[in-house]
């Protein structure tokens, strides 16, 4: 829901975008470099979209995998998940941030680490695990 301050405030937005869904910012309010453009990709929508996505599919995987889960499986498949999801977002994203060696947006390389990284957690944790079948000694 926070992210939806930023439609308001007509705030970090993604790059231009002539797509119908596209958001039209305000002269005021677009970035230096991006004045002529009047259209703009919709991050925030995006972000809620998968968020909403992610809790669908977290719920499914609680409900269906219930008896393989560990305690805090269901927050590391959110961690890796919706990082997932912010690399693309932030990959859209035309606002100044902190990039690493001149080139690389700090956001990516913090989203794609904890992505993969929670994802190898969680691949780790159930590793040596098998489900016994019913009747097997």
């Amino acid at each position: 829901i926070g992210r939806w301050g930023n439609y308001f405030n007509q705030e970090l937005f993604g790059r231009p975008s002539d797509l119908p869904w596209a958001i039209r910012i305000a002269p005021e309010n677009r970035p230096v470099g991006y004045t002529d453009a009047t259209s703009f990709h919709p991050t925030f929508l995006y972000e809620s979209i998968w968020d909403l996505i992610v809790c669908l599919i977290l719920l499914w995987v609680a409900r269906r995998f219930a008896e393989r889960l560990k305690n805090g499986d269901i927050l590391v498949l959110y961690v890796s998940l919706y990082s997932f999801g912010r690399f693309f977002v932030e990959s859209l994203r035309i606002d100044p941030a902190f990039l690493i060696g001149g080139t690389i947006r700090g956001n990516l390389l913090v989203s794609s680490v904890l992505a993969l990284g929670f994802a190898m957690i969680l691949l780790l944790r159930h590793s040596g695990t098998r489900r016994k079948r019913p009747g097997a000694t």
